[in-house]
């Protein structure tokens, strides 16, 4: 399904983690903080509903969309033969959620559809989107 790290935010692993999916070629990738897990429920339907349990939360990661400043083919060839080599990515969907927020894949929903714990409040119209690369 994906790639899976731990302290990714806590220990500045995001750059691991998104190499590792390259190379790994999985668009997926799911950083889990400490006293934090997922609790995984495979459904007959064949959807996956990942909820998040613990203290802290987990970072999702989504590379379908990426844009590599790197060709494709030379990126994966250099991410195997040099790790320590710069390369540079746009277009990587971002989610962090905590406990009680859930992640549902499923044929209709591959990359994921997100849903918020009850007790959290909704900020609908009252944010500012900030356009981030990584």
């Amino acid at each position: 399904m994906g790639v899976l790290d731990t302290h990714v935010d806590y220990r500045g692993r995001v750059g691991r983690i998104l190499r590792m999916m390259l190379s790994a070629k999985k668009t997926l990738g799911f950083g889990v903080d400490q006293d934090t897990a997922m609790d995984t429920t495979f459904n007959s339907d064949g959807s996956v509903v990942i909820t998040i349990v613990g203290a802290q939360g987990c970072s999702f990661y989504d590379t379908s969309k990426v844009h590599s400043t790197t060709p494709t083919d030379r990126l994966a060839k250099s991410l195997l033969e040099t790790p320590a080599q710069q390369f540079a990515i746009k277009g990587v969907t971002y989610h962090y959620l905590t406990r009680g927020d859930s992640i549902t894949f499923s044929n209709l929903n591959p990359r994921g559809l997100i849903t918020y714990a009850p007790w959290k409040t909704s900020l609908s119209g009252r944010f500012v989107s900030i356009p981030c690369a990584l």
